[in-house]
């Protein structure tokens, strides 16, 4: 017998109000706390959009590999292969 699935409530409030901010930053989940503290108590967002990606903006631009040193693994080498696009 299976036990009873129940929805979970969160138990922070909607905000209807928008901030109208978003955050782009890498999608390695060792930083999301950071960046969330860093966004709150650094910069006074109570709320924002998330944009989170590998390689974070540069990975926008298409080139995850920047800033790396020559010979280095891009960002896209830790994907899994699912995730990574066919061509």
């Amino acid at each position: 017998m299976q036990a009873a699935r129940h929805a979970y409530v969160s138990s922070v409030p909607y905000q209807q109000e928008r901030i109208y901010a978003a955050a782009v930053y890498c999608s390695d989940g060792r930083i999301g706390d950071h960046v969330d503290e860093f966004l709150h108590n650094g910069l006074g967002l109570p709320r924002y959009d998330r944009v989170a990606c590998p390689g974070g903006p540069v990975g926008l631009a298409g080139r995850l590999s920047a800033g790396k040193p020559e010979g280095s693994k891009s960002s896209s080498s830790s994907l899994p292969k699912s995730m990574k696009s066919a061509g």
